[in-house]
């Protein structure tokens, strides 16, 4: 599971792309969160980011 805040200005966007579609894992996730940057995405996504996580992992 790929986790990117769509305002981080650390790791571009075309890497997050890039990491997703090499990743080999049959079952996998690319999760944005809008608003959210490098160390914010739990705080702005809220109860989501735990469900989609939640989700993922069972």
């Amino acid at each position: 599971m790929l986790i990117h805040g769509m305002e981080d200005l650390s790791i571009p966007t075309s890497m997050r792309e890039q990491l997703f579609a090499v990743t080999p894992a049959k079952i996998k996730d690319l999760y944005m969160v809008s608003g959210a940057s490098y160390n914010n995405v739990a705080a702005i996504a809220g109860n989501e980011y735990l469900e989609r996580l939640n989700k993922f992992v069972n």
